[in-house]
């Protein structure tokens, strides 16, 4: 075990300002007010702590303290909100087990983890003019001791290996007008939604907000190129993103009688649970989950047969990447066709969507039918394979994905134990 000094029973976050997923931990734990400090994963970090603990270099990573000084190291951002959402159940980012509004929720993290990612990389990676800005962020990051010449000239090959992911994800030069074409039209969808509601589920927001900070924070908000964009066609999307990440704004008030200034008390709702009764239907939010789901239902129906085409066994470790597939966007009206590395985690993300449609029973699997249509249809034919032991079952163990099904018991979930503990 890893002592853990002077946080005080504090969480730690081993995440960073420009990395993806940091940014829906971040605001998470910042909306549930919960103590915690964020640690830049340095060379040194990473190399000390996140690999002995994790098994591969990837942040965000929480911190979990024990009263005896040491920590719980849990990666994956769903692993680690599900473990805080038992810790700290009140106020919840989740709706009622069983409702469509989770369905909503899980469906949109699916998207914002697994596709989202495709314009994301696509704003960072193909504008030349980032690069000064990301060369400073990565050599903070990487090397907060050094001297601010030396960061800049160490970083270059960590950034040429994230560079060169954009293409495995799809992000190419001869993808560029659609990506962008479906990005903006994305963003249109968003901020006709955003103009009516505050966040995507209502007054306050859920885990379909936080998910989406992934995508939205790092490499759209903040990268020089896709931040002036969003902020000239998308500005209540800026505004969004800015409350949703807990960013600091003046406080409103009014002023009585006398002259006096009286602020406003800014509470959260009274309400225990997140339960917006109906609004799951609205349907600005349909087209905000449509718009996506179009483009993202053939990928995951591909990257399903490829699993299956592996032929692993019950218990075998599943490779990250499944080989390269092609995926389908529409320029001016015309399909046009890309290629992209089918990734395994899908099926993990997927998995938890399909549980939360069978929780919701009929009802469920009706709404994704009749409010998404034909790709609507086409992820719940994929259904009975993501059910307990179907042909796309899969598990995390010891941070990796294994075939079948796992036997987790509430509140635990995939640790890595180094070889050393065994």
């Amino acid at each position: 075990e890893h002592m853990v000094d002077a946080f005080d029973g504090e969480y730690v976050l081993l995440g960073a300002e420009h990395s993806y997923f940091s940014g829906k931990v971040r605001g998470y734990l910042r909306w549930k007010k919960l103590r915690f400090q964020e640690v830049i994963p340095s060379k040194e970090v990473y190399k000390k702590l996140i690999l002995p603990r994790v098994g591969w270099p990837v942040i965000p990573v929480l911190l979990i303290p024990r009263p005896d000084g040491t920590a719980v190291y849990v990666q994956d951002t769903s692993d680690i909100i599900d473990q805080l959402e038992i810790r700290h159940p009140l106020p919840s980012v989740v709706p009622p087990l069983g409702s469509i509004a989770r369905v909503a929720c899980s469906l949109v993290e699916l998207l914002a983890d697994q596709w989202l990612v495709l314009p994301a990389m696509h704003y960072r990676w193909l504008f030349p003019d980032n690069a000064i800005y990301l060369q400073r962020e990565w050599g903070e990051n990487m090397f907060p001791f050094s001297p601010i010449q030396e960061r800049h000239q160490s970083v270059a090959d960590s950034m040429s290996k994230f560079e060169g992911m954009a293409s495995l994800v799809g992000a190419t030069p001869t993808m560029a007008t659609a990506v962008e074409q479906s990005f903006e039209q994305l963003l249109d969808l968003l901020s006709a939604h955003l103009s009516i509601h505050e966040f995507l589920l209502g007054s306050r927001p859920s885990l379909a907000d936080f998910a989406m900070m992934g995508p939205m924070y790092a490499h759209i908000y903040r990268d020089p190129v896709p931040g002036k964009m969003l902020r000239t066609r998308a500005p209540v999307v800026a505004r969004w993103i800015e409350s949703t990440m807990g960013m600091p704004r003046p406080r409103r008030a009014t002023v009585s009688q006398a002259g006096r200034l009286i602020l406003d008390g800014g509470k959260e709702p009274a309400d225990s649970n997140l339960n917006p009764e109906g609004f799951h239907g609205a349907d600005s939010f349909v087209a905000v989950i449509g718009h996506m789901l179009r483009e993202y239902a053939p990928v995951l129906a591909s990257t399903a047969s490829r699993f299956v085409e592996l032929g692993l066994s019950e218990g075998e470790e599943v490779p990250r990447g499944l080989g390269m597939m092609e995926y389908s966007l529409w320029e001016g009206g015309t399909t046009v066709r890309g290629t992209k590395m089918s990734m395994s985690f899908d099926l993990w993300m997927a998995q938890r969507l399909f549980d939360q449609i069978q929780n919701g029973g009929t009802q469920a699997q009706s709404w994704v039918q009749e409010s998404f249509g034909e790709p609507g249809q086409q992820l719940m034919l994929l259904a009975s394979g993501f059910e307990s032991g179907g042909k796309y079952r899969v598990h995390r163990s010891q941070n990796k994905l294994v075939v079948g099904d796992g036997v987790l018991a509430v509140g635990e979930y995939s640790e890595f134990i180094p070889t050393s503990r065994l």
